[in-house]
């Protein structure tokens, strides 16, 4: 991959910017309880057949199940929604109505994968990587792409104009 350089840095320029966008609209959303799935986007170069390629990846286990939802709701540990509830700084009378307040969330989320709060807290709930890559397109990031590894080409051929040749192709 060593010739392939800049077209490397390119990839991983653009993987940074698609990463950013889809912690964004997680973020956006409120399902940062943990943050491991915020955390766990990583970027993979790779040579398939004649073409270099770049893939955003994540191995958290439930990463389809945030985007999709699931009719069979989820299963989340209860501190882990006490921490959620911390951390936006949500006041209670008292312990027992802390519990009440995080047992009737994970029930909402076993049963629905919707709680009552979220409707308020963020207007969309699901498929924050359609709505990270549709950002993505509105931004042109594909054509800021393909200009980059273009001008990145030329500078290596020491001729302006030269990649226009080059089929370069982002999906």
């Amino acid at each position: 991959m060593e010739k392939y350089k800049f077209i490397e840095k390119g990839l991983r320029d653009a993987g940074k910017l698609y990463i950013e966008l889809l912690r964004d609209e997680l973020a956006y959303q409120d399902h940062n309880a943990s943050n491991r799935l915020s955390d766990g986007f990583y970027i993979r170069i790779h040579k398939r057949g004649g073409s270099l390629v770049m893939d955003v990846m994540n191995n958290a286990p439930y990463m389809w199940t945030v985007n999709d939802g699931d009719e069979n709701g989820v299963n989340v540990d209860i501190d882990d929604i006490k921490k959620w509830m911390r951390d936006r700084k949500w006041t209670f009378d008292d312990a027992d109505h802390e519990g009440k307040v995080s047992n009737k969330i994970a029930s909402e989320l076993r049963t629905k994968y919707l709680t009552e709060g979220g409707e308020k807290v963020a207007s969309r709930r699901y498929y924050f990587i359609n709505i990270a890559f549709d950002e993505a397109d509105r931004m042109g990031l594909n054509a800021m792409v393909e200009e980059e590894i273009r001008n990145q080409i030329d500078l290596e051929v020491g001729e302006i104009g030269k990649s226009k040749a080059i089929q370069l192709t982002i999906s």
